[in-house]
């Protein structure tokens, strides 16, 4: 699960940020505990996280570069499993059956989830083999760009609320109501 973004238009710290109760971060950890033998928050060491004791591990990335797949290249290299299920912490609503799908069909490099052409390669499954693809981008290169060179399969979802991503406080009132 990746912690990662400045949070400017939420008014910061988003891993934070209450959503019916509980802390934003947690609605992917436990998206990933129903599937994943270990969860672990990739963050900058800068990164405001809540009490996540028993919820999941913390791994510390290097603080540059500031950039959406920075998580993404620190898991690869750090885990020892051969695919990554990968999360943004600002996802509370992805299903397990998305999950699923995506670690069904990441083969080659991985697997990110698209909604009517719009993808999402931080709601993605990587494999080992997409670090040699990651490991050297340009820092200003749009993330879905730099996974989409490295021949991702787009496994297609209808419901786009699934990687809704909450930005703003009108993204909270959207996925408290969608909850």
């Amino acid at each position: 699960m990746l912690a990662g973004g400045a949070g400017r238009r939420i008014g910061g710290d988003k891993c934070t940020v209450e959503l019916a109760g509980q802390p934003l971060v947690l609605y992917p950890i436990h998206a990933l505990r129903g599937l994943c033998e270990q969860v672990v928050v990739v963050a900058k060491q800068d990164t405001n996280l809540p009490q996540l004791a028993g919820e999941a591990e913390i791994w510390i990335e290097p603080d540059e570069p500031h950039h959406p797949l920075a998580g993404v290249v620190h898991a690869l290299r750090t885990a020892s499993a051969r695919k990554l299920l990968v999360l943004a912490c600002d996802m509370p609503l992805v299903p397990e059956e998305l999950l699923r799908a995506l670690l069904k069909a990441a083969d080659g490099a991985g697997a990110v989830a698209s909604c009517r052409d719009i993808a999402e390669p931080l709601c993605a499954c990587y494999t080992r083999e997409a670090l040699k693809g990651l490991e050297h981008f340009e820092p200003d290169a749009r993330a879905i760009d730099v996974v989409d060179a490295l021949g991702v399969a787009h496994v297609e979802w209808d419901d786009c609320n699934a990687v809704l991503n909450v930005n703003a406080p009108e993204d909270v009132i959207r996925a408290q109501a969608l909850l």
